[in-house]
């Protein structure tokens, strides 16, 4: 249904105000901040990426400490969700222009990947759970088929940690717009895609492949109704034939085969989006996670109970827990971590507890993102001694980096010029301008699964 803006202009006021005070690159796209995608490196578990609607953030210490790294860092011209992965430290960005890789374990170097993969748009990556240097990335774009509408698909893939990319199997079939990719953690030679059909009324698409690529097989998923996405959501890591597909748009479904993708069994139903999904390491568990809360059930039953309340818009099931994205203003953390499968959450990130990425001056995220405007503050006080701006925000309990929450951290303030509170004025104005033009031009996201 559609949205009447007028309605919302208010609180779009008060929103692009709040944003204003806060570092350039926290409101790069004028949507409200949030975090969608967590990653753990599986070569570092203290390494994680997590995908926000403002950059990258990251952490080298499970959590301590947090780094941004801007849109521009990365090659996010489009303000897109880009489609990310972790191989051995190496991040993986895809967005419409391609695959935009840092191979340096830190990601201060962020470099276009070249061969089939160069300017074009890469959709997914998967990385080979035992093998985290191995990964494949599926690229697909719009073309002109027998003068008619179609897609050119293919996989890529990389057996060096991202250095280099070649061309894996045969292209897959033309009338699919393809969605996501995952290879099986037991046989690196199962390979799934999902997708929609533009020649057929039975939408939801699976295509398998057993040798990697070299041959597929169609499957049409019978719970999909036309208009409905299919996301690959997991792959059992013992099982190849176990897989999990979400089900959103027309309606919100969690699905799972056990015979590779020939039948399918519906496993759980939602009124609102199925924005988080997770599977323990172990295969014994999976949770979901919606704007009404977690819920967690064994394998062996399906049998959902709800954990807690958090409106999760990302689940990552790790080692050390089951992570959980959730909004700031209502949940009062951004990031988080559970040890008791979703009953309780302890933060990891707050909204504003980051600094730039610390990069060489001369690399290409440091001069793409150039310098914050930050000022360190240990608490409350330290932050109403920044100015009248910060004071204002942590008198009204609105998070300002880490000084709103009584920790050290990197809180980004509005600068001042020449102009005092004028010129703080005008950029405000022009700021709430720019803000609604991107609110009205953007164009729609790509929901992403989390796994």
């Amino acid at each position: 249904m559609a949205t009447d803006r007028r309605r919302h202009l208010p609180s779009l006021i008060a929103l692009g105000a709040y944003w204003l005070f806060l570092c350039p690159t926290a409101f790069a796209n004028g949507r409200f901040p949030s975090a969608s995608q967590l990653l753990v490196d599986r070569s570092d578990a203290r390494h994680i990426v997590v995908g926000a609607t403002y950059g990258l953030l990251e952490t080298f210490d499970a959590g301590q400490q947090w780094s941004l790294i801007c849109e521009a860092g990365y090659g996010n011209t489009h303000s897109e969700d880009a489609a990310l992965a972790v191989m051995n430290g190496t991040i993986l960005a895809g967005l419409q222009e391609g695959l935009s890789v840092a191979s340096d374990g830190r990601g201060c170097a962020f470099q276009w990947a070249g061969g089939p993969l160069q300017k074009v748009t890469v959709i997914d990556e998967t990385v080979e759970k035992n093998s985290p240097n191995h990964a494949l990335a599926l690229a697909s774009e719009a073309a002109t088929v027998d003068g008619g509408f179609g897609f050119q698909n293919g996989l890529a893939e990389s057996l060096d940690n991202g250095q280099s990319w070649q061309a894996a199997g045969a292209a897959l079939p033309e009338d699919l717009e393809a969605l996501t990719v995952d290879v099986a953690a037991s046989d690196s030679q199962r390979v799934y895609v999902s997708g929609i059909s533009v020649a057929s009324a039975q939408n939801g698409i699976i295509e398998r492949s057993d040798d990697r690529g070299a041959s597929w097989t169609r499957s049409f998923i019978p719970d999909s109704p036309p208009g409905s996405l299919p996301f690959i959501a997991a792959i059992d890591p013992s099982n190849p034939d176990v897989v999990y597909v979400r089900i959103t748009r027309q309606q919100e479904l969690l699905l799972v085969t056990s015979d590779g993708a020939k039948t399918w069994n519906t496993i759980y139903s939602a009124t609102s989006p199925i924005l988080g999904f997770a599977l323990a390491p172990d295969g014994r568990k999976v949770a979901v996670g919606s704007k009404a809360g977690i819920e967690v059930a064994d394998t062996s039953s399906y049998a959902f109970q709800k954990t807690s309340g958090v409106a999760a818009t990302c689940l990552t099931w790790g080692t050390a827990g089951l992570y959980a994205c959730a909004p700031e203003s209502s949940d009062g953390f951004s990031v988080g971590i559970s040890e008791d499968e979703g009953q309780h959450f302890e933060p990891l990130y707050h909204l504003g507890n980051d600094c730039t990425l610390d990069c060489p001056a001369q690399s290409s995220t440091a001069t793409a993102c150039g310098p914050l405007l930050c000022e360190t503050a240990g608490d409350a006080g330290a932050a109403r001694d920044a100015g009248p701006d910060a004071a204002a925000l942590v008198d009204a309990g609105l998070p300002v980096g880490g000084a709103a929450r009584g920790k050290a951290g990197c809180g980004c303030f509005l600068a001042r010029g020449d102009g005092g509170d004028a010129g703080a004025a005008l950029a405000l104005t022009a700021g709430l301008v720019w803000l609604h033009r991107r609110l009205r031009s953007r164009s729609p996201n790509r929901s992403r699964p989390s796994s």
